[in-house]
């Protein structure tokens, strides 16, 4: 369901952040709290995807009053964002890939144009916390230059 379950914003002349974001979870809960809308509006805002995402769950999701008669919030996102620089020489794109869960554990599956394989992560929450009660997040931040990924792309 589109603002709940997902989002994606494009890369555009006046906006050099695109966003991509999907979510898992309990699906009554997303909904309510429109979790994948949300995590657009504010990591657009943040520099760092862990952190907004770190915010993100604990405002508009553990916190929301919309799932007040809830005890365990289920729910875990991944977010893309993607960042052009095109203030040096050779500009760059940064991309943050960067996830967080309030379920006991998240599997994420991610590759990058320069991997040859896919990486997987089975994302815990540490052993005093809580399900539905606490956040676990984590994130990998890549730069590339532009030129280099646009002759990666041809070539392949």
């Amino acid at each position: 369901m589109y603002g709940a379950g997902c989002w994606a914003s494009n890369i555009t002349k006046n906006c050099p952040v695109g966003i991509a974001c999907s979510s898992s979870g309990c699906g009554e809960e997303l909904i309510k709290t429109l979790l994948c809308k949300e995590c657009a509006d504010v990591c657009a805002e943040s520099q760092d995807g862990m952190t907004a995402l770190q915010e993100l769950l604990q405002n508009k999701f553990l916190a929301s009053p919309r799932l007040s008669c809830t005890d365990a919030k289920q729910g875990g996102i991944i977010l893309l964002k993607c960042q052009i620089d095109l203030s040096s020489e050779f500009p760059k794109m940064k991309v943050d890939f960067s996830w967080a869960h309030t379920t006991q554990t998240m599997g994420v599956g991610y590759m990058a144009v320069q991997d040859q394989t896919p990486e997987f992560q089975l994302s815990r929450l540490e052993a005093a916390d809580v399900p539905g009660c606490a956040i676990q997040s984590r994130g990998i931040v890549l730069t590339q230059e532009l030129s280099r990924l646009q002759e990666k792309n041809n070539s392949s």
